[in-house]
């Protein structure tokens, strides 16, 4: 069917168009920095390629449109492929139509960074290690820790802590940094010797007290250094195997898991968040009352504690339509204090609970600093995750 020259040259210049608003938006996310919060970053050189691939395609558009608006001879393809044009113009409507609504939508949307919305429609994974074996344990905790009394900040907005720097002075801490409260000292008695919390009973002598609590003390301090003791012990290898068994899924973990454990404080980076939270959910009996570094966005659902909240982040493969949010359950006094969708960088020891009669790990605050989200917020897989074991 042979169309006029001036209705070829249209669609020409159609597609030209579109092809060339395409390869504008992708250099306009790069230059502003927000591609990463549609591509993965390991994705975003054949995303930049595509680009370049499609200022190319547009260009001979535009020259095809050109050449059948003058050249009133040569206005059909020259190759025997067939290429029909839209026979009307709803047809020519409806087609250019799917392609320029993104386009538009594209522009006039302003970039953002998925938070708890789409975290709630996806469902935050609580529980990764689902992602390495079938089913997630269920067993209840035996004894579960006692939550730490809730006492109001201090006039500088911080709440102190045993550990935290607020509680050392010579230690500085930020001001949007919250902690756990101290536990107060209880009184000494009327009488009681210096250094003791207990009244010497009426049946012993003074001396004879002041001997018993001298040596009560040596033996507690005894003690104390034989707990340091074994703490500071390195595991032999055959103890390290006990607490980090594993199979042909698990090995890499297993391994990883035992990197860990040597670290007086675990660091969730963004290079391995994934791989190490799986890591700690696998063998959690391992970590427990391991200290934690995470960070991320702040996310609630309605059947959480008032003292409950997660920090969450988006995990892509390659690109944002395939987000999975991965979180963290924390336990925090002053959780009313942090609004959803906020960042924070959270410091604590880690623990169990219960939560939709599914056992996850948890994070016992210690300090709750408040952070600007940062230019990269979501993470990927480490696919060099376990090639390090290879060498």
């Amino acid at each position: 069917m042979v169309k006029s020259s001036s209705v070829l040259a249209f669609h020409y210049a159609a597609r030209a168009v579109l092809l060339a608003g395409f390869a504008f938006l992708i250099v306009h996310l790069v230059r502003s920095g927000n591609l990463n919060l549609y591509i993965a970053q390991r994705m975003q050189l054949i995303v930049k390629l595509a680009a370049l691939g499609m200022y190319a395609v547009a260009a001979h558009q535009l020259y095809s449109a050109i050449r059948a608006f003058f050249d009133k001879e040569h206005n059909e393809p020259s190759c025997d492929c067939l290429h029909e044009m839209p026979a009307t113009w709803g047809k020519s409507a409806l087609l250019y139509g799917w392609f320029a609504l993104p386009l538009l939508i594209g522009y006039i949307v302003p970039d953002s960074v998925l938070g708890s919305s789409m975290a709630s429609a996806k469902g935050v994974q609580f529980t990764p290690q689902t992602t390495v074996v079938s089913e997630p344990r269920t067993t209840a905790r035996s004894d579960s820790a006692p939550e730490p009394s809730i006492e109001l900040p201090d006039a500088d907005g911080s709440i102190t802590g045993p550990g935290s720097a607020a509680a050392d002075p010579e230690k500085g801490q930020p001001d949007n940094a919250l902690s756990e409260p101290a536990q107060p000292e209880e009184p000494q008695p009327s009488g009681a010797p210096p250094g003791t919390g207990s009244v010497p009973s009426d049946d012993v002598p003074p001396n004879d007290a002041q001997s018993n609590a001298g040596q009560s003390s040596d033996a507690q301090s005894n003690a104390g250094q034989s707990n340091d003791a074994d703490s500071n012990r390195k595991l032999t290898p055959e103890e390290l195997d006990q607490l980090f068994p594993f199979d042909n899924f698990t090995e890499t973990y297993a391994a990883y898991g035992k990197k860990l454990l040597q670290r007086d404080v675990i660091e969730v980076t963004p290079k391995r968040y994934i791989e190490t939270l799986t890591t700690i959910d696998l063998y959690r009996e391992a970590f427990l009352g391991k200290t934690i570094e995470v960070s991320g966005f702040v996310y609630r659902e309605g059947n959480m504690g008032p003292r409950q909240f997660g920090v969450s982040r988006f995990a892509i493969s390659c690109c944002t339509a395939d987000a999975s949010p991965y979180g963290v359950m924390i336990t925090f006094g002053k959780a009313d204090t942090l609004e959803t969708d906020e960042w924070v960088s959270v410091t604590g020891k880690l623990g169990t609970t219960l939560y939709n009669d599914i056992e996850i790990i948890q994070i016992d605050v210690v300090k709750v600093v408040k952070i600007p989200a940062p230019d990269d917020p979501y993470v990927s897989p480490d696919f060099d995750f376990g090639l390090d074991q290879l060498e």
